[in-house]
């Protein structure tokens, strides 16, 4: 009998194409576990530090009875903030502030709700789409500021303007001119310890900043008696401002007119600010003597839902004979 004589087996290295597809393979694996590792990383970061969250754990059940049309609806509300820049807490407190206006039957238990419940007042969509639609007219700068500790003050806001020859009184009236245009409901309120006064300012200031631009403003001085006519055209919500430079002294008088095409409110300041001559007068008129010398403040406000065009005319003068 032969002795049984082992046989070598040779087996082939994989060839250079499989090694490349198992390594390929690999990759596309492992690519996508880092994916969703980092998606949810992203998600889980981004609730918890800007406070973001739209679904807690126990809104589970509740989401189950939102339909998917609604849910889509409520997501375009958060996303919508999201690309304006808007701050979460203000936001949400502005729009509790509001719908606690324009529907007092809620409970304050109702206001509180969040997107993810189903007792989310239905109401509620058609007044966010709006205000995010108001709040959109707002330039990005001062938007992101609102509710911020870093907001300028209506007092930042008045010592800047100073600068033209102007007192908080004459910006005051381009920013309430402006916020009323795009919320007129807010009219006749008293809302300086409400959440949308920081709205208000961040109006202010760029209005402010417009004005510092020299787009709606110009200084004049009156070397000698004489007349002058100012003319130009308005936006709805806009206003011109004015610093008149004029001596008091000797019975000078002023006769001002204001004439449009449309719906003005005119305001004149003394230099010292102790005399409000005209607040936001719908007459657009005024003549008498002068009791203080230096720049008197014009501020022509547009109260019209379309463009207007509108003359201002200041006559100087003195009432004593051969002056």
């Amino acid at each position: 009998m032969k002795p049984f004589k082992s046989r070598k087996v040779r087996v082939s290295p994989p060839s250079l194409a499989a090694n490349l597809l198992l390594g390929y393979l690999i990759k596309i694996f492992l690519l996508g576990i880092l994916s969703m590792i980092g998606v949810g990383m992203g998600w889980w970061m981004g609730n918890k530090f800007t406070g973001n969250s739209i679904i807690s754990k126990n809104q589970d059940n509740q989401l189950e009875q939102i339909s998917t049309k609604e849910w889509q609806k409520r997501t375009l509300l958060r996303r919508r903030r999201l690309e304006l820049g808007i701050d979460y807490q203000f936001y949400q407190s502005l729009i509790r502030e509001l719908m606690r206006q324009r529907y007092p039957r809620l409970t304050e238990e109702e206001l509180s709700l969040d997107l993810a419940d189903a007792n989310w007042p239905k109401e509620r969509y058609s007044l966010e789409m709006e205000v995010l639609s108001k709040l959109s007219r707002i330039p990005k700068t001062y938007r992101q500021l609102m509710g911020k500790d870093n907001q300028p003050s209506k007092l930042d806001l008045a010592k800047r303007v100073n600068v033209l020859r102007l007192s908080g009184n004459s910006l005051y009236d381009l920013a309430d001119t402006h916020f009323f245009y795009i919320f007129p409901e807010q009219k006749n309120r008293d809302f300086e310890d409400e959440t949308i006064y920081k709205v208000w300012l961040a109006i202010a200031a760029e209005e402010l900043d417009i004005l510092l631009s020299g787009k709606n403003y110009q200084r004049i001085s009156f070397n000698q008696f004489g007349s002058r006519q100012l003319d130009d055209h308005l936006k709805p919500g806009v206003g011109n401002a004015y610093a008149v430079f004029l001596r008091g002294e000797n019975n000078r008088f002023l006769d001002v007119k204001l004439n449009s095409n449309g719906k003005t409110l005119l305001s004149v300041y003394s230099p010292t600010g102790k005399q409000n001559i005209l607040k936001k007068s719908p007459q657009g008129k005024w003549a008498g003597i002068l009791s203080e010398t230096g720049y008197y403040e014009f501020v022509v406000l547009s109260n019209d839902q379309k463009p207007i065009n509108y003359e201002l005319q200041l006559v100087y003068s003195s009432l004593n004979k051969g002056r």
